[in-house]
């Protein structure tokens, strides 16, 4: 396939995408696109056509992501799993939300596509265009949802009643010395790998 066929089954690809209406659609479109990208790069097609079909790629998966999002999600049961009753395994309801599976997709590719639908615009472009990566805007995604929980984690501590009988002291592992001996201490060290010579102390 040459790099004009390329860039012309990714024009098609294109004006699918904008048509697409369903996930099933949409996920069509992302596989053509990653399959273009992938050939593009080994078949070493150029810079043009590699860019053309990452950028479809990002919007078939911010696509997807935001369709995926209004979707009501399964329920355990709902699809003859492993629920039963009077041992005989119930029927699929009718009217059940498709699995992940039955729309043709797997976990990691749905958490992806929900990541990169939920990047500022600046942000996407950025993936979209190539200056940042996936891997990259999904890992910021990532540190900012666990930023946000630790953040609601911590207002719903300062609600919570100080007993006399249990304190909380914030300091450094290295230097810090408890005023009295207590039954219990518990630690939340720091995980990174730069904190990691704090646990010789």
């Amino acid at each position: 396939m040459t790099n004009d066929l390329v860039l012309a089954e990714l024009n098609t690809a294109r004006t699918a995408l904008a048509k697409a209406d369903t996930i099933q659609k949409t996920k069509n479109v992302l596989d053509i696109a990653v399959a273009a990208e992938t050939y593009a790069k080994r078949q070493k097609l150029g810079e043009e056509a590699i860019h053309y079909a990452t950028s479809i790629k990002v919007e078939a998966l911010r696509q997807l992501g935001n369709m995926l999002k209004e979707t009501e999600k399964a329920k355990g049961g709902e699809h003859g799993g492993r629920k039963k009753i009077d041992g005989t395994r119930l029927l699929p309801s009718i009217d059940a939300p498709p699995t992940l599976s039955e729309m043709g997709l797997d976990k990691k590719t749905s958490k992806l596509a929900q990541d990169i639908a939920s990047l500022p615009e600046e942000q996407f472009e950025k993936v979209r265009e190539g200056i940042a990566s996936l891997h990259e805007a999904q890992k910021n995604i990532q540190a900012k949802h666990r930023f946000e929980q630790r953040a609601e984690i911590a207002q719903l501590g300062k609600n919570v009643k100080v007993s006399h009988r249990w304190h909380v002291y914030h300091g450094d592992i290295a230097t810090w010395q408890a005023p009295r001996q207590y039954d219990f201490i518990i630690t939340d060290p720091p995980y990174p790998r730069e904190y990691l010579p704090l646990w010789e102390v």
